[in-house]
């Protein structure tokens, strides 16, 4: 199973295909940044030459590095209203021009923790993570077991 894992609409736009099978952590096929192909630096938004890259390359399932409801809370919370309500500040919105659609969202520390845990060799491992912020947290422990892609997963 190929994963096509996506962060945009923020800081360093990015993607990455991991390659997962039954022999032992997954591998890394591809990443990049959106900057690298569009020369602006820190880009927030992904473009055309990146996603076709991407798109020469396949992949079985699309996974956004966000819940953005849970995250639009918090900008509510944080008086950033003009942000919360904009519908073009969704990432399915924007993912739209480029024929991409996202199979599922996952929590923002569960982001960082997956890249470490599925790319490590460990079977079984405790992960802490610390961020300025994902959607709430800033500080999350992570538990991964079995090598499972996004199912075995426990906050």
């Amino acid at each position: 199973m190929r994963i096509l894992g996506i962060n945009c609409m923020n800081h360093d736009a990015a993607m990455a295909i991991v390659e997962f099978d039954k022999k032992g952590p997954g591998k890394v096929v591809w990443a990049a940044h959106a900057e690298r192909y569009s020369k602006i630096k820190n880009d927030h938004y992904l473009n055309h030459d990146i996603v076709n890259e991407a798109k020469s390359l396949g992949w079985n399932k699309v996974v956004y590095y966000e819940k953005p409801i849970l995250k639009k809370t918090r900008q509510v919370y944080s008086g950033q209203y003009r942000i919360a309500l904009d519908s073009k500040e969704m990432p399915g919105h924007h993912l739209k021009q480029f024929g991409i659609k996202i199979d599922e969202y996952v929590k923002h520390h569960d982001s960082h923790a997956a890249a470490g845990y599925f790319t490590s060799g460990f079977k079984d491992a405790v992960i802490l993570t610390v961020d300025a912020i994902g959607e709430w947290d800033t500080v999350s422990i992570s538990k991964g077991y079995n090598k499972s892609p996004l199912k075995e997963w426990r906050v």
